[in-house]
C-alpha cells in the first residue's frame, strides 16, 4: 500500500506538471466513457425489460404456424381445446386488441383496449389496485363490465374515488367499471387503457378464425422444449379432428423473454456499436499521447532503471498514472453521460416507451462506468506502458542523442493512426447507411401533391353502425360537411393512404379476364376510394370514366385501375374487362374496369405498383382516412374539420388532424432519432480520429525538424515540405479508409434485408465514397497544419534542433 501511494501521489504530480496534455487526454477519455455511459443507462433499462407481472421468465407466447407464416393468431374453439388438453401449462389466456371510443368522460376521446379471457390477470399474477377481476361468467356472454388502467382513471375521470360502479359509454354500448390497475401496469406490446371481458362462448363455425393471441405460464419445472411438443401433438390432434379448419397448422411457444430480446436485439447493437467505436477511437488517440510521452520520458525511466527499477515496477507506475486520468475522465464523463441521456431521450422515444424503466445514472450505470475507468487503462495504456518501459540503458543515458528509440515509437503511432481513420470511416459509412436507408423510405411520392393536404382517420365502431349500408352512408354524409367547410377546395376518403407503408406487402392476388372465359392471376394493391379521392391528391384520369357518386351497392361493380396494371393486358384495353379480388366474401365478385388512372401507388424504392381502386361504398371499410385539400393553407382548418365531422356523429372520437408533411415526419420521427444518434457519434469519431492524426503528424514533424533544415538549407521550398509531409501521411489515411470500407460492408450485412428491398449495396459506392472523402479532408487538413508549421521553420533554427 505505501507503494501504491507514492504511485498515485507521483502519478499526480506528473499529470498536473502537464496540464495541456493531461487535460487534452481527460477531456478526449471523457467524450469516450460519456458516451458509452449514456448508452448504457439505456440498455439496462432495455435489455431485460421487466413487466409488472409475476415470474415473467415462466411467460409465453403461442402463435399458430403454418408453411407461409408461422406468426398467426388462433380461433376461440383452438384456445380452449388447447386450455383443457394440456398438461404443460398452469394455464392459458386469450386476448384481442381494440379500439374504443369513450363518449359520456368529455370531449369524445378514442381509447386503445383489449378483450380478455377471465382469466388473464391471475395468469398474469396482478390484480387490479381498485375493485376486482373478472369473474367466469363474464367471459360466458356478452358482459359490460371494464378495468381501467390507472392512467385513464387519472386522465379521463379525474382519478375519482367512487368510480366504482360507474358506467361509462364504450362503443356507444353502457359499460360498468369494475377495477382500476396499479399504475404502470403495462405489457411489452404497449399500455391498454382499459380491458373488457372476451366472449369465450365457442361456436364450432369459428374454428377457422383466428382471432385472438395466447399467453400461456409454464409449470414449475417444464421447459420450452417439453412445452412446444406437447402443443405440437395436441395441434396434430385437432388437425385430425377438424381438417377443414386446422389442417396444416401447427403452434410455435415462444418465451416471451426471449421475443423481448429478439424485438430489442437488433436495435440495441446498432445502438452499441457506434458507442463502442468512439470509446476505442478515444483509447487510440490518448495511447498516441501517451507513446508521445514516452518518448519525452526516456531519460527519467533511464534514471530510474539504473538506481534499481525493475522492469514491471516502472509498468505499475505507469498503469497507476493511466489509472488515475480514467478516473479523472470518469468523473467528466459521468457529467456528459447524464446531459446525454437527456438527448438519447429526445431521439429515442421509442426506446423509452418500451423500457419499463426510463433510464437514468443508478447503481448499475456508476458500475458500468466504474468498470470502464479501470478497463480502459489497459486499452490506451498497456502498450505505452510496455513500450516506455523497454530500455536501452546505454543509449538512453547517452546526451545529444536524437530519436534513437523514434523508429518503434512511430511504427506503433501509425498502427493507431490506421485504426483511428478505420474506425471513423466505418461509423461515417453505418451512419450513411442508415441514412440513406430512412431518407429512401421516407422520400415523398412524387405521383402525389402533399401541398396544403391535410389528413384525418375516423374508425366506426360496429355497435353503432352494425350494417354496411350504414357505414356507407355515414361516410356519404361527413363528405359532404366536409366539402362545406370554407377554405376546403376538395376532400375524399381512402381505406389505406399510401405513404409511408411498405406496400409491396400490400398486394393481393386478382384475377384478370384476359378474353371471355379466360383469366390470368396477377397482384395489385386494393384501396376503396371516394370519387373525388383522386382529384384531391392530383392523380390524374388517363382513360375511360372515373368513379361517382352512383357508384352504390346497388348499382354494377366497377373499379378503377392505374397504368401499371393496364399493362398486365399486353397491350389491349382493359376498359370494359374484369377482374375478381381473391379477398374472401363479397370481393369474390368480379367487377368491370372503367377507368384508368395515373400511377401513385409506389414502394419505397418509388417503383409504380399495380394498384385496384373500389368505390368506398360498394366496398364499405369501417376505417377511413379523410384527405383534404385546402384552397390557400391548411392552418387553422384543423378545428372547422372536427367540427363539421362531429355534426355528423357527436358522440364519434377525431383523430388527430395532421397534414401530410406531418405524417410523413411522425413516421420517421423513430428511424430518424436512431439515424441521428448514429451520426453524431460519427462526428464525434470524426472529430477525434482527425486529432489523432493531428498529434501523430505533430509528432512526426517534430521529429524530423532537423531533417526538415537541412532540406531546406539545400533548397527545398515550403511546397516541397508540405508535400512530404502530406505524402507519408496520406500512405497512413488511404490504409485506415481501405480497412474501414471493409468494416462498413460488414455493418451493411446487418442491414441486408432492409437495404436489399431498397436497392441499396451494404457495400454502396456513394455511402463509402462519401464517407472517405469526408475523413480524407478531415485528417489532410488536420495533417496540413504541422505541415505548413514546419515549412515557416528558420533553416538555422531547424539545423541546431537536437
Amino acid at each position: 500500500m505505501t507503494t501504491l501511494l507514492q504511485d498515485l501521489r507521483y502519478g499526480l504530480r506528473t499529470l498536473a506538471h502537464n496540464p495541456g496534455i493531461s487535460a487534452v487526454m481527460v477531456l478526449t477519455l471523457g467524450l469516450g466513457i460519456g458516451a458509452n455511459t449514456a448508452i448504457f443507462s439505456f440498455l439496462s433499462a432495455l435489455i431485460e425489460v421487466h413487466l409488472p407481472i409475476a415470474q415473467q421468465r415462466q411467460i409465453v407466447n403461442l402463435w399458430a404456424s403454418n408453411s407461409f407464416s408461422s406468426r398467426n393468431n388462433l380461433s376461440i374453439p383452438d384456445y380452449l381445446d388447447f386450455r383443457q388438453q394440456n398438461r404443460v401449462f398452469q394455464d392459458l389466456a386469450a386476448y384481442a386488441g381494440e379500439s374504443f371510443p369513450l363518449t359520456n368522460a368529455g370531449e369524445p376521446k378514442r381509447l386503445g383496449g383489449e378483450r380478455v379471457s377471465f382469466n388473464y390477470f391471475r395468469l398474469l399474477g396482478v390484480q387490479p389496485a381498485i375493485g376486482r377481476d373478472f369473474l367466469l361468467e363474464e367471459s360466458q356472454g356478452e358482459a359490460r363490465v371494464v378495468i381501467l388502467s390507472h392512467g385513464v382513471w387519472q386522465g379521463s375521470f379525474g382519478a375519482d374515488p367512487r368510480i366504482l360502479g360507474r358506467n361509462i359509454t364504450l362503443n356507444h354500448e353502457s359499460y360498468t367499471v369494475i377495477g382500476v390497475m396499479p399504475a404502470g401496469f403495462r405489457m411489452f406490446t404497449g399500455a391498454p387503457d382499459l380491458w373488457v371481458p372476451l366472449d369465450l362462448r365457442s361456436n364450432p363455425l369459428s374454428r377457422g378464425v383466428r382471432q385472438v393471441m395466447v399467453i400461456g405460464r409454464l409449470k414449475r419445472g417444464v421447459g420450452k422444449d417439453q412445452a412446444q411438443a406437447e402443443m405440437s401433438s395436441l395441434a396434430g390432434r385437432l388437425a385430425q379432428a377438424f381438417p377443414g379448419a386446422d389442417k396444416g397448422w401447427d403452434v410455435q411457444v415462444v418465451l416471451l423473454q426471449d421475443e423481448i430480446n429478439k424485438k430489442l436485439g437488433l436495435g440495441l447493437a446498432f445502438i452499441m456499436f457506434p458507442v463502442v467505436l468512439v470509446l476505442l477511437i478515444a483509447c487510440a488517440n490518448v495511447a498516441n499521447l501517451l507513446l508521445a510521452r514516452a518518448s519525452v520520458r526516456e531519460s527519467e525511466m533511464a534514471v530510474r532503471v539504473a538506481m534499481g527499477a525493475v522492469r514491471f515496477r516502472l509498468i505499475r507506475q505507469l498503469l497507476t498514472e493511466n489509472l488515475i486520468l480514467a478516473l479523472v475522465a470518469g468523473l467528466f464523463g459521468l457529467l456528459l453521460g447524464v446531459w446525454g441521456m437527456g438527448i438519447l431521450r429526445s431521439l429515442l422515444p421509442i426506446a423509452v416507451s418500451a423500457s419499463s424503466t426510463v433510464p437514468t445514472l443508478d447503481a448499475r450505470v456508476l458500475g458500468f462506468a466504474l468498470l470502464l475507468c479501470v478497463l480502459t487503462p489497459l486499452l490506451f495504456g498497456l502498450a505505452p506502458a510496455i513500450y516506455g518501459s523497454k530500455l536501452d540503458l546505454n543509449e538512453a543515458l547517452k546526451e545529444g542523442r536524437r530519436g534513437s528509440r523514434a523508429g518503434g515509437s512511430h511504427r506503433v503511432r501509425e498502427y493507431l493512426v490506421i485504426s483511428e481513420v478505420a474506425l471513423a470511416v466505418a461509423l461515417l459509412g453505418l451512419g450513411g447507411l442508415m441514412l440513406r436507408l430512412v431518407l429512401m423510405v421516407g422520400s415523398p411520392n412524387p405521383s402525389i401533391d402533399v401541398t396544403n393536404l391535410l389528413t384525418v382517420t375516423l374508425s366506426l365502431p360496429e355497435s353503432a353502425y352494425p350494417r354496411d349500408q350504414e357505414v356507407a352512408a355515414f361516410y356519404r354524409r361527413a363528405l359532404e360537411s366536409t366539402r362545406g367547410v370554407p377554405g376546403v377546395e376538395s376532400a375524399g376518403i381512402v381505406d389505406d393512404l399510401p405513404v409511408l407503408w411498405e406496400l409491396r406487402s400490400a398486394l393481393k392476388p386478382i384475377s384478370l379476364q384476359t378474353r371471355p372465359g379466360a383469366a390470368a392471376n396477377a397482384a395489385a394493391v386494393v384501396l376503396r376510394v371516394s370519387a373525388d379521392y383522386f382529384r384531391t391528391l392530383g392523380i390524374p384520369q388517363r382513360r375511360g370514366q372515373g368513379l361517382s357518386g352512383q357508384d352504390t351497392a346497388g348499382a354494377l361493380r366497377v373499379a378503377l385501375i392505374n397504368e401499371t396494371l393496364a399493362r398486365a393486358w399486353s397491350g389491349e384495353d382493359p376498359i370494359g374487362r374484369r377482374l375478381r379480388l381473391a379477398g374472401g366474401g363479397s370481393d369474390e365478385r368480379w367487377v368491370t374496369v372503367i377507368g384508368v388512372v395515373g400511377d401513385a401507388i409506389r414502394d419505397a424504392r418509388q417503383t409504380p405498383l399495380p394498384g385496384v381502386y373500389l368505390p368506398y361504398a360498394q366496398n364499405p371499410e369501417r376505417a377511413m382516412t379523410f384527405v383534404v385539400r385546402a384552397l390557400t393553407t391548411s392552418q387553422g382548418l384543423a378545428e372547422p374539420l372536427k367540427r363539421s365531422l362531429r355534426a355528423v356523429d357527436k358522440d364519434l372520437p377525431i383523430d388527430d388532424v395532421r397534414t401530410m408533411r406531418q405524417m410523413a415526419s411522425d413516421e420517421l420521427a423513430g428511424p430518424m432519432g436512431m439515424v441521428e444518434m448514429v451520426l453524431a457519434f460519427a462526428a464525434l469519431a470524426l472529430l477525434l480520429a482527425a486529432a489523432g492524426v493531428y498529434s501523430v503528424m505533430s509528432y512526426v514533424v517534430a521529429q524530423r525538424t532537423h531533417e526538415i533544415g537541412v532540406r531546406m538549407s539545400l533548397g527545398a521550398r515550403a511546397r516541397d515540405v508540405v508535400n512530404l509531409v502530406l505524402k507519408d501521411a496520406l500512405v497512413l489515411i488511404v490504409s485506415g479508409v481501405v480497412i474501414g470500407s471493409a468494416g462498413t460492408f460488414t455493418f451493411g450485412k446487418l442491414l441486408g434485408h432492409e437495404l436489399a428491398d431498397l436497392g441499396i449495396r451494404p457495400y454502396d459506392p456513394s455511402t463509402l465514397s462519401c464517407a472517405s472523402l469526408v475523413l480524407m479532408a478531415a485528417a489532410l487538413l488536420a495533417c496540413y497544419l504541422p505541415a505548413r508549421r514546419a515549412a515557416k521553420v528558420d533553416p538555422m533554427v531547424a539545423l541546431r534542433h537536437e
